[in-house]
């Protein structure tokens, strides 16, 4: 993978965890998979 790609999964690798720290929280635990949805998405 290239400098843009390394930058492009970065980004997204970031949102994911913006998304767990501020909006997860609020919505509370839903997922019924281990690992949950965003963490399997960080570890692709």
């Amino acid at each position: 993978m290239g400098f843009l790609g390394n930058i492009v999964r970065n980004f997204f690798i970031y949102m994911v965890k913006l998304y767990r720290a501020t909006i997860s929280p609020l919505l509370g635990s839903n997922c019924r998979f281990h690992p949950t949805c965003s963490q399997y998405c960080i570890d692709a």
